[in-house]
């Protein structure tokens, strides 16, 4: 056997098997209860210890050799719910698979939803790209909302969604979210067309689109308990060719200091080039400990169903078995995403480098770039060429001080719907400006300034 794979496939591999699911009726689990994803356990046989994930969507699956293991069932957010127990499986040859089924009951009624933005097509110069907005309840309690994208209009335009958007306001789209109950995801897909080097404003290959994008929930008298993922951040580098192996990180190659410590959100995209459907792909990502937390590492979503595995304390294996990925232009592609979080320790100009080994069934591995993401100062929402505006403090509760490197001409103020909360018209020639915020609700803002270089939006949270 070709020992360039990191896995075998099959073999005489045993399996743990079941589903995660939420009584969220307190009932007992039944077919009927949510499938749970955000789920991990770790497998230890007395000498080492591996973790494994489920694949979201689908019954976990734990292949191991034979001998004896305890299985450490956990929630990924485990104050959420009730304790589980440990269970054994003892596994010799001739032994059958192990079906374990997990139920897990809500201690309490929270709130808690979360977007991801990743895209589906590259942007290219002239083409229209597409986008998907993930949108999760990782919560204990059903919830329904709002979702929102703020893009750059003068940059790109909209074409369309997968459903009607609620309103188009000035750059921001938003659409009413149906209730989601705990454990469901709702994606929402949409086109952009990209500007070309002809177009006034021009984009070309190397420059860099911000999407702006957040959930919100319905007032319902339950306070979301994790806000920090409600909203996300997409930076998208121009392309006009591009490798479809890779790895990126969504948020984009530059860490603002201010959001050290917290979630990165990892790509690795996949292509069969060969010339016969792979049987098995496996994605190998080594994690680098000195720069991110491999305790905090989760997968969100996948193309095809995966297992997910740690083993040596950093080392993640994404495991496609029996994939049949085709080898046709059109169906032999697919990605994962995965989150982790930055070390709180890492300081202005340090580099995290992540790279990823694909492997197609038992060949040599390809190897993606290494993707390199820099602790500095970040550029404005939707500012392609510089840094010339910014404001503070962010959050605020009243006043806010805008700061161009060129003289401000006009200000608006936009809520999350798009809606013009304030506009203000600059007479003098003021390279900074006090606005006064403290009567506005409390909520997310986008304030767009025009200067002598154009118009930059910026978020604004209002506490």
């Amino acid at each position: 056997m070709n020992t360039y794979c990191t896995f075998t496939p099959g073999g005489d591999l045993h399996k743990i098997t079941g589903d995660v699911r939420i009584d969220s009726d307190l009932n007992g689990c039944s077919v009927s209860d949510t499938r749970f994803t955000d789920f991990k356990f770790t497998v230890d046989n007395g000498t080492t210890s591996a973790i494994f994930f489920e694949s979201p969507g689908y019954d976990y699956e734990i292949a191991v050799p034979q001998g004896n293991y305890t299985i450490r069932p956990e929630p990924v957010a485990p104050a959420l719910y009730n304790p589980l127990n440990t269970f054994n499986a003892n596994f010799s040859m001739g032994s059958p698979d192990v079906i374990q089924d997990i139920c897990l009951v809500p201690n309490g009624s929270d709130i808690d939803l979360a977007i991801i933005i990743d895209e589906i097509l590259p942007a290219r110069p002239g083409f229209v790209s597409g986008y998907r907005l993930i949108c999760s309840n990782l919560g204990t309690a059903a919830s329904n909302g709002t979702v929102f994208l703020n893009y750059n209009n003068s940059l790109v335009q909209y074409q369309g969604s997968s459903e009607s958007p609620a309103s188009v306001n000035n750059g921001i789209l938003s659409w009413n979210l149906n209730t989601l109950q705990p454990g469901q995801t709702h994606i929402i897909t949409t086109d952009f067309r990209i500007n070309s080097p002809m177009d006034i404003p021009a984009v070309n290959g190397g420059d860099v689109l911000v999407y702006f994008g957040g959930d919100i929930a319905a007032p319902s008298g339950v306070a979301d308990v994790n806000t920090s993922n409600n909203t996300f951040e997409f930076a998208q580098t121009i392309v006009n060719s591009y490798d479809p192996n890779d790895i990126a990180c969504l948020e984009g190659a530059i860490l603002d200091p201010a959001n050290v410590g917290e979630d990165l959100h990892y790509k690795i995209r996949f292509e069969n080039t060969g010339t016969a459907s792979a049987i098995n792909v496996v994605v190998k990502n080594t994690i680098d400990t000195s720069r991110l937390d491999i305790t905090s590492f989760q997968p969100l979503t996948s193309s095809h169903p995966m297992r997910t595995r740690i083993t040596d304390g950093n080392v993640v294996e994404f495991i496609f078995e029996n994939i049949n990925l085709d080898f046709n232009d059109a169906t032999n592609d697919g990605y994962l995403i995965y989150k982790i979080q930055s070390l709180p320790t890492l300081q202005l100009g340090d580099m995290i480098g992540n790279q990823a080994e694909i492997y197609f069934d038992f060949n040599f591995p390809i190897i993606t770039n290494d993707h390199m993401v820099t602790i500095d100062q970040t550029a404005s929402l939707n500012d392609v060429n510089s840094n010339s505006v910014s404001l503070f403090p962010n959050p605020s509760y009243g006043k806010v001080t805008i700061n161009s490197s060129s003289y401000i001409q006009a200000i608006q103020i936009f809520d999350h719907l798009g809606r013009i909360v304030k506009s203000l018209s600059i007479k003098q020639e003021n390279l900074e400006m006090n606005i006064d915020i403290s009567e506005s609700n409390t909520g997310l803002y986008f304030i767009k300034v025009k200067n002598e270089y154009g118009e930059q939006s910026l978020k604004l949270i209002k506490e």
